[in-house]
C-alpha cells in the first residue's frame, strides 16, 4: 500500500531559514491554528506571500473546521 503523502515534513522555520523569507501574516495564522489543534497538526507549508497549507490528522478534521470558522474563515 502506498501512502498518499509523505510522513516527512519540514517546519516552516526551516524553510524560512533556507529561503531567507518569512510570511509573518501566514505564520500568525498557522501559530493560532496550531495552538487550537495541538498535536493534531502533523505538517504545514507556507508559500510566502501566497498561501498556507496545514496537514491535520483525519480524526481532527471536524475540530479543524470548527477552529477555522472560529478564526473567521468560511468554506
Amino acid at each position: 500500500m502506498n501512502p498518499l503523502s509523505s510522513a516527512d515534513t519540514t517546519t516552516d522555520a526551516e524553510v524560512a531559514d533556507a529561503e531567507g523569507v518569512l510570511d509573518e501574516r501566514r505564520q500568525a495564522v498557522l501559530d493560532e491554528l496550531s495552538a487550537r489543534l495541538g498535536e493534531s497538526v502533523v505538517g504545514s507549508h507556507i508559500r510566502p506571500g501566497d498561501d498556507l497549507w496545514v496537514r491535520v490528522e483525519r480524526a481532527a478534521w471536524p475540530e479543524a473546521a470548527r477552529a477555522a470558522k472560529a478564526m473567521g474563515y468560511v468554506f
